[in-house]
């Protein structure tokens, strides 16, 4: 066989339940026979060697399929509110106008400013472990991302934007309605679900800016209206409802699907657990955690003008999934790449991405880990599985859609 014949073999079996379930003997077969690889079955180029990985995601040449794309390849878009919400928000701006907003919604995600949420998210955290306890007090079997993951991290998030707490739960519903059209069985229903969803938030945050604006309180949607660059510039309403909006979807699944993977890689490696118990303080653990089997597998990307990448040519227009899952276990960048270790002296991973759309709320990402992981190891020292965790059917968002554990 060829090697295009083998890796179009690989990718075969990358796309089947199997390799869903565990793809990352397939990544490291990719990596080692067509790093950089054209596939048919996925209609673009695959990207799986770190290095080259890292390359894509910095390179000025490459950048995200914006609306000038979507103008040209997706006929009518700008009739569906969803399309016409993601292709507004920084996901899928190119320069000069994603360095604009980045720059203006920058100020927001301050270190200081992440670093003040710790007492709220310790608060979050205990309430939602107590949950936990409560629910499984009688020894039944209890689920994981039901119970703490998703509820602490729609908390979270919705303190963080000012959305008052009895509206927390409608978002959750609003964010699972418009992650369904990331699935493959995504009917023509969900898409219709998730476009009234789109109008929903964005009239939420439509109100909650009037308000703020009349109001300022200390949290997001009130520092957006404040933020200013020395020019004068700031943000229009349209960019900072998107902004809104695309915190809570990308950071609410994202990041609950970490807290439950992290969970369940600890269970399956109580070594690792027992370390964590030892030393609480750790701060390594949720970098770990999204290296080992991160939530965000792909990103996508366009080739803006004709470059290499691993000397391999690429055309102006081509498309390219970066394959973060396989960049974070490339043993020429992790030693012992295939071990769950939580004290690793990391390089840093590109489970955050890299470049100019590197993730904004990854340091709220670890301080959440820092919180949760080791408060549930102390709390629960017979946390257990308790039946066999369901993962979402889909390659490029990965977790648990639940995760069953027991706490005596």
């Amino acid at each position: 066989m060829t090697v295009a014949d083998t890796a179009r073999d690989v990718v075969a079996a990358l796309l089947t339940e199997q390799g869903q379930e565990n793809p990352y003997p397939h990544y490291a077969r990719l990596r080692e026979i067509a790093p950089v690889y054209y596939s048919e079955a996925f209609g673009n180029w695959l990207v799986t060697r770190h290095d080259d990985c890292e390359s894509v995601l910095v390179s000025p040449h490459i950048g995200k399929a914006d609306a000038k794309w979507a103008d040209t390849a997706i006929p009518n878009w700008r009739d569906r509110p969803t399309s016409r919400y993601l292709f507004a928000s920084m996901l899928r701006l190119n320069a000069p106008d994603h360095t604009r907003v980045r720059g203006l919604v920058n100020h927001v995600f301050s270190e200081r400013h992440v670093a003040s949420l710790r007492p709220t998210i310790e608060s979050i955290v205990d309430r939602v472990l107590a949950g936990l306890a409560d629910a499984g007090r009688d020894g039944s079997a209890v689920d994981f991302q039901e119970v703490v993951s998703y509820p602490m991290t729609v908390s979270i998030m919705g303190h963080m934007v000012g959305a008052a707490e009895a509206d927390h739960e409608k978002f959750r519903h609003w964010t699972g309605r418009i992650a369904r059209i990331l699935d493959p069985d995504m009917t023509p229903a969900d898409l219709v679900a998730a476009d009234t969803a789109t109008v929903e938030i964005q009239d939420y945050f439509a109100h909650l800016i009037k308000a703020r604006t009349e109001q300022p309180r200390d949290d997001i949607a009130s520092m957006l209206i404040a933020v200013r660059a020395q020019d004068g510039d700031r943000l229009t309403l349209d960019e900072m409802q998107a902004t809104l909006s695309l915190l809570f979807l990308a950071g609410l699944d994202t990041s609950a699907l970490t807290v439950g993977t992290g969970v369940a890689a600890l269970l399956d490696h109580p070594d690792q657990l027992a370390v964590l118990r030892a030393e609480p303080d750790l701060t390594t653990v949720t970098d770990e955690v999204i290296r080992w089997d991160t939530a965000a597998q792909v990103a996508h990307r366009r080739v803006l003008r004709d470059t290499e990448i691993g000397g391999v040519p690429l055309p102006e227009g081509a498309t390219i999934s970066v394959v973060l899952g396989s960049a974070n276990r490339d043993p020429a960048r992790f030693e012992d790449a295939d071990t769950f270790d939580i004290a690793r002296v990391r390089p840093r991973t590109l489970g955050f991405g890299a470049g100019p759309h590197f993730c904004i709320g990854s340091a709220v990402s670890r301080l959440e880990g820092s919180v949760v992981f080791p408060r549930l190891a102390q709390r629960f020292p017979r946390l257990a599985k308790a039946g066999k965790p369901v993962r979402r059917d889909t390659l490029a968002i990965r977790g648990y859609h639940h995760l069953p554990v027991s706490i005596t």
